[in-house]
């Protein structure tokens, strides 16, 4: 039997169903490192590839099968491109950068001195 786990529900427009883990800091920071200096000096290519190793993290199921870290390493065996496309804006949505995401408040205040 399989422990339990506490994950997102992600239908695809296609009807595929995608179970993933919830994101935390730690990810992007392991994201960021697995990046490592693939892609240096181009930032769409490290954005691209942090989003890669996300969807390769925390995916946790895809219809009634639990991808092995093989085939999670084979993203275009498991999703179309438009798949995947909405898988990204999946994880920025978690990430809060969405456009709907609700802003910090921001203000002016002094601090400190009398």
């Amino acid at each position: 039997m399989s422990e339990q786990l506490e994950v997102n529900k992600i239908t695809l427009g296609s009807g595929k169903v995608c179970l993933f883990k919830p994101m935390k800091i730690k990810h992007t920071e392991l994201a960021t490192m697995a990046v490592g200096k693939r892609g240096e000096s181009n930032p769409m290519l490290v954005q691209n590839l942090m989003m890669q190793e996300l969807c390769k993290m925390l995916l946790v199921k895809v219809g009634d099968k639990e991808p092995t870290q093989q085939e999670k390493e084979k993203l275009d065996d498991l999703f179309t491109l438009a798949e995947y496309a909405q898988i990204q804006r999946y994880l920025y949505s978690e990430m809060g950068d969405d456009e709907g995401a609700k802003k910090p408040q921001i203000e002016v205040v002094i601090s400190g001195g009398k």
